[in-house]
């Protein structure tokens, strides 16, 4: 009986600790809402036109977290360098609730 009752203190400490640790992760993995993804392989740019020099390329069916558009341009951030890709080129996606 003894053993019991220092056992389950011990055990919600130890469940609470876990769940500290997971919530953070958890948060950060949940996209934005604004995410496109691409529809043909398309240049990034360092700036919203064409005038602007390439930084990296998005192939199709990547996805991307747009931040904001302008001038038919659109900030985009994924796995390569930041930077502007043509709205007509992007998708955007629906994410749906959980």
């Amino acid at each position: 009986m003894q053993l019991a009752s220092i056992l389950r203190p011990l055990l919600v400490c130890v469940a609470m600790a876990a769940s500290i640790e997971v919530a953070p992760a958890v948060a950060q993995m949940r996209p934005s809402g604004n995410l496109a993804m691409a529809t043909a392989t398309v240049n990034v740019r360092q700036g919203a036109g064409t005038r602007y020099p390439v930084v990296d390329i998005l192939h199709r069916g990547e996805e991307v977290e747009v931040i904001r558009c302008r001038n038919n341009f659109c900030l985009i951030v994924h796995e390569g360098p930041q930077g502007w890709v043509s709205e007509r080129y992007l998708k955007r996606l629906v994410v749906q609730p959980r």
